[in-house]
């Protein structure tokens, strides 16, 4: 073989060679690269996969979007309607503002009319309570003028009904008296029949007093002792009425007398007392 086949020869396994080395580098590279391929796939699909949810998500903030814009539409379109109500009530207001203050000038006259009217009326006041003072001046004295002209008719009334209760007290005690005055004159004849003594020798018989040492109730009608006797003017047959510090209690006759004391039989007894000792007796009431 020449030497230029030999070089032939070598340069044709040298870049065999060379060739070989690349294919295998390449095949390296190519594997390198698949699984490069595969992992920016897979990082793609991931990255698509969150595109995606992400888009789904502005889709839906989009559809909100619509729906508040569309809301917002409606409420901007209500808004406008409230505000062209709002000013058709303004206009209405103000119409009737330039009502009312033609209304407010009309009273202020209305007004100054009635302050000179409650200003008369005021002074029409006055005078009347003035009046209305003196009548209720008067209206009081004319009350207290007939409470006092009815107090003095009841006092009146009463001391006429005292009275009159007085009178028919009276009354009956006159009858009982006239009652007693009769029974005592029947007993004063009973007892001037007895003594044979006159009512002319009775009515001389002094003024002697004297007071109760005893009573004795066990012998009818009943014993008293006196402490006046012979000495003192008393004689027998003499009586002596008997009576206590607030009442009359009866009558007594001397039937013994000794010269300091005397004894007398009960002749009259008081209904309602009994003497007692230290009750008062005397010939004349």
């Amino acid at each position: 073989m020449s030497s230029i086949g030999k070089i032939f020869a070598i340069l044709n396994v040298a870049l065999a060679a060379a060739f070989l080395g690349w294919a295998v580098n390449l095949v390296e590279s190519g594997n390198d690269y698949k699984g490069q391929l595969t992992a920016a796939n897979t990082s793609h699909a991931e990255e698509l996969a969150s595109l995606n949810e992400e888009l789904g998500s502005l889709r839906e903030q989009l559809n909100q979007a619509k729906d508040q814009q569309r809301t917002h539409r409606e409420e901007a379109a209500r808004a406008k309607d409230r505000a062209g109500s709002a000013e058709a009530q303004l206009q209405q207001a103000e119409n009737a503002g330039a009502q009312l203050r033609g209304d407010i000038s009309k009273l202020t006259d209305i007004n100054a009319g009635f302050k000179a009217t409650i200003e008369n009326l005021e002074k029409g006041k006055t005078d009347a309570l003035k009046t209305a003072s003196q009548s209720t001046t008067q209206r009081d004295d004319a009350v207290r003028a007939q409470q006092q002209a009815e107090r003095a008719m009841r006092d009146a009334q009463e001391a006429m009904a005292a009275a009159e209760r007085r009178i028919a007290t009276l009354e009956a005690d006159l009858v009982a008296v006239r009652s007693e005055a009769k029974s005592l004159d029947t007993q004063l004849q009973t007892l001037l029949a007895q003594t044979n003594t006159s009512l002319s020798d009775i009515r001389a018989v002094p003024l002697i007093e004297g007071a109760v040492l005893e009573v004795r109730t066990n012998v009818p009608p009943g014993l008293v002792a006196l402490n006046v006797g012979s000495d003192n003017g008393v004689q027998r047959g003499m009586t002596f009425e008997i009576y206590g510090p607030n009442s009359y209690k009866g009558q007594v006759r001397v039937t013994s007398v000794l010269p300091d004391k005397c004894s007398a039989q009960v002749t009259l007894q008081n209904q309602g007392t009994s003497m007692a000792r230290g009750d008062r007796a005397t010939t004349r009431l």
